[in-house]
């Protein structure tokens, strides 16, 4: 019998020249995507310092009623003030999902804030909208001054605009 194992856990087995592949594997994905989209975002934005702060918006159109939508954003900025605040994002106009906090220190430097999260139970389809979003902080309530930065107008030291960039998976 012939047997392949990852980190001392069997994942196929092969006896009488038939192979299984074990089913409780942690990494072994549930369900299947549906739908995906990757957007981009180059527009050079200062942020406000409302309660609730609004990085920017896509249109996202969920197919499944009964699907999970797993969102994963990266957004390049500059300058900020001291404090923390949470981020996350809402799809259509009631699903809120905070997934994070982020923490900066006072400068004049380029970060990058991620956003990941998940949202499960949300039965409404079609395109709604999915707003990345931060607020709930201390200090001026936003985790830097701009989004977006560039080389001309950030003195940012950079070859380009900077694009924040957002990937949502449908997955049923």
């Amino acid at each position: 019998m012939a047997e392949l194992k990852l980190g001392g856990t069997s994942i196929i087995s092969d006896a009488s020249g038939t192979a299984t592949l074990a089913s409780s594997i942690a990494w072994n994905p549930a369900g299947h995507i549906t739908n995906f989209q990757g957007f981009q975002d180059g527009v050079l934005k200062t942020l406000s310092t409302a309660s609730v702060g609004t990085f920017f918006t896509v249109s996202y159109n969920k197919l499944q009623a009964a699907s999970t939508l797993f969102v994963n954003a990266m957004i390049p900025g500059k300058d900020d003030a001291s404090g923390h605040c949470g981020i996350g994002f809402k799809y259509g106009t009631s699903a809120n999902v905070w997934s994070g906090s982020y923490g900066y220190d006072a400068g004049n430097y380029m970060t990058l804030i991620s956003i990941q999260g998940y949202l499960a139970g949300h039965t409404t389809t079609g395109s709604q909208t999915l707003t990345l979003q931060y607020g709930g902080g201390t200090g001026v309530n936003r985790p830097t001054a701009t989004i977006n930065p560039n080389a001309t107008s950030s003195a940012a030291e950079l070859p380009s605009t900077y694009y924040s960039t957002v990937f949502v998976w449908e997955v049923l």
